[in-house]
């Protein structure tokens, strides 16, 4: 008998005492105000089988697939560790920014972030120059053709029982609007983009998000488009510290 592997969503409220044979979840001696947790559980049986997910995070500090092999939420990638796992197609680059080298057809006024969101690694449509002219825009806001984008694709399952879950994102934008232009898909369904108005220069890191309510129980893959025309380009799309999130 293999090791069972629980999602709990508990209200907590007043003083807790200890755990019991029933099955009752409890945290002792803290007087807790009224709140949602959300606990992952790793259940042993009692015939004591190897567990087939022994704890929380990988070796690396990266959150546990779950028993499809499948990353499950909610989660977080700082970048700093590793890439997150995240596939990448184009000018997708992820690592530490390189010095700017403003190289053929790169603006002079190309604004790279001065650094990462968080730490020193992130994703970035290359780190060290401008992206790519490529002349896959089309129109604005129209992506007529997905299979010539610069493309990050993430692919977990989002439990059923999570409150109000959301997908977030920090983002440092410098691109040439609404000639070049970002949108962000799930299973292929836009729910997110920025094709509108003109360029300007960034001056902080935007935090996004998308509510995935709709999507309780299923497998979702979110994609991260960027479309370059092939006149002026600017430093690019950089992402960092990407998450899905649950509670009230």
């Amino acid at each position: 008998m293999p090791w069972s592997r629980l999602t709990l969503v508990a209200t907590l409220a007043g003083a807790l005492a200890a755990c019991s044979d029933s099955g009752n979840v409890v945290v002792p001696g803290v007087d807790m105000r009224p709140d949602i947790f959300i606990f992952d559980l790793v259940v042993k049986p009692p015939d004591g089988g190897p567990p087939d997910a022994p704890g929380d995070l990988t070796s690396d500090g990266q959150p546990q697939p779950d028993t499809n092999g499948l990353l499950s939420a909610p989660f977080s990638f700082d970048f700093e560790q590793n890439n997150g796992g995240i596939s990448a197609t184009g000018d997708w680059e992820w690592g530490q920014l390189g010095t700017f080298k403003f190289g053929t057809d790169c603006s002079t006024s190309a604004t790279p972030p001065p650094s990462a969101h968080s730490g020193t690694r992130l994703w970035g449509t290359v780190l060290d120059d401008c992206y790519t002219p490529i002349g896959n825009n089309a129109d604005a806001c129209n992506n007529a053709n997905v299979g010539d984008d610069s493309v990050l694709s993430l692919t977990f399952v989002l439990p059923s029982p999570l409150l109000n879950p959301k997908l977030e994102w920090w983002e440092w934008n410098d691109y040439f609007l609404d000639f070049d232009w970002t949108e962000v898909r799930i299973n292929n369904t836009v729910v997110y983009q920025d094709c509108t108005g003109s360029h300007s220069k960034p001056t902080a890191w935007r935090k996004q998000s998308v509510d995935l309510s709709a999507y309780a129980g299923q497998t979702l893959t979110v994609t991260f488009h960027f479309m370059a025309s092939s006149a002026v380009n600017y430093a690019g799309w950089y992402l960092d510290d990407i998450a899905v999130t649950a509670g009230p």
